[in-house]
């Protein structure tokens, strides 16, 4: 799925990041696309909620967007040019799929739960989200529109 979207910048960073000894944190809050998906080439998925048999997630960075797309074969990860993200979720809402903006959390400093591979396990782990029983994207998508709901909420 990530591969129609045609990669506009592939140019690397200014030099390496820097290394320390401390763990990675978001330096602020970085936007998310978490994008929803019918298909699935696995007969096993078709159990899965239609429209929500597989999930991926695409991560604003520095010079654009990374995006990460875990599936049970491989991972693929692809780089996009400097989009906005009203402009990304539309051309992916204009392909039928679900698209729910949320942020990368700054994770607890503790093990995820452990789990097998699934694409919502790796969606997860990207956005920072330990959530033990979110095990279907169905289910995900429920969290993360919930999620927005009470930051909406607040004052």
């Amino acid at each position: 799925m990530i591969r129609q979207v045609t990669a506009l910048s592939r140019e690397p960073p200014d030099g390496p990041p820097p290394v320390s000894g401390e763990p990675a944190r978001p330096k602020e809050e970085r936007v998310a696309l978490v994008v929803f998906v019918d298909q699935a080439g696995l007969r096993c998925l078709r159990w899965l909620r239609k429209g929500f048999r597989h999930c991926f997630v695409i991560v604003r960075a520095e010079r654009g967007w990374i995006a990460c797309d875990p599936m049970s074969h491989r991972t693929d990860l692809d780089i996009f040019g400097d989009f906005s993200p009203d402009q990304l979720a539309h051309w992916y809402r204009s392909l039928g799929l679900k698209v729910v903006e949320t942020q990368v959390r700054c994770a607890p400093l503790r093990l995820a739960p452990v789990r097998p591979y699934t694409c919502v396990e790796a969606v997860k782990h990207v956005l920072g989200l330990h959530a033990p029983w979110i095990l279907t994207p169905w289910q995900l998508y429920k969290k993360l529109q919930y999620d927005d709901l009470r930051a909406d909420q607040l004052p």
